[in-house]
């Protein structure tokens, strides 16, 4: 089995080169390898990548692997590439068009998924994978590499949007803290006078 992978994997290096060599002269190359879990009926984002960041390329080359751990094969399952608009309208269960569709194969006994794309419009975009199709949570180990582009871990994501909740949280504790204070001040009672000193012998 583990000759079979090498074998997978040395046939997508190699088609991976052959695309990307062209254009590669002097080029940035940004890559997330990592495994994760999709639920069953469900679909998990693995990438946000910011295409074309640097003007001066004329396109965002981008290339993936995906590999399927689960014991039990779940073949059903697709790679979708969205922009922004077309994510949200994914994740809300409105129609969307997907700026490309991979199907998952059986490739010598393993269920894989790969594939390459040029994008050349100055946009963000999502690499999803889509498992709606499936009974069964999906395990996957992937890799995605962008060249002349950035990509945007979702985790840090997730945690860039709690960082600011926990702030403007902690803003408006000290803001209504602030208002507590100053109301107990001014209804606190006058203090009492102070009773006259009797003059020095």
């Amino acid at each position: 089995m583990n000759g079979t992978k090498t074998i997978t994997s040395l046939i997508i290096a190699l088609l991976a080169i052959s695309l990307i060599m062209p254009a590669v002269a002097a080029e940035t190359v940004d890559q997330q390898k990592g495994t994760t879990s999709v639920p069953a009926g469900g679909y998990k984002a693995l990438v946000k990548i910011q295409a074309l960041n640097d003007t001066s390329h004329a396109a965002t080359y981008l290339g993936f692997y995906i590999n399927q751990t689960t014991a039990t094969s779940v073949t059903g399952f697709k790679v979708l590439l969205l922009d922004e608009d077309n994510y949200n309208k994914y994740t809300t269960g409105s129609a969307y068009t997907a700026n490309k569709t991979w199907d998952s194969s059986n490739v010598f006994g393993k269920v894989i998924a790969f594939g390459f794309i040029t994008l050349t419009e100055q946009k963000i975009f999502y690499l999803v994978v889509d498992n709606k199709a499936n009974t069964g949570s999906l395990e996957i180990d992937y890799d995605v590499s962008v060249t002349n582009g950035d990509i945007i871990p979702i985790e840090e994501i997730i945690w860039a949007i709690w960082i600011v909740v926990i702030i403007v949280l902690a803003i408006l504790v000290a803001v209504v803290l602030f208002l507590i204070m100053k109301h107990k001040k001014k209804n606190l009672p006058p203090a009492p006078p102070v009773p006259p000193q009797p003059p020095a012998p």
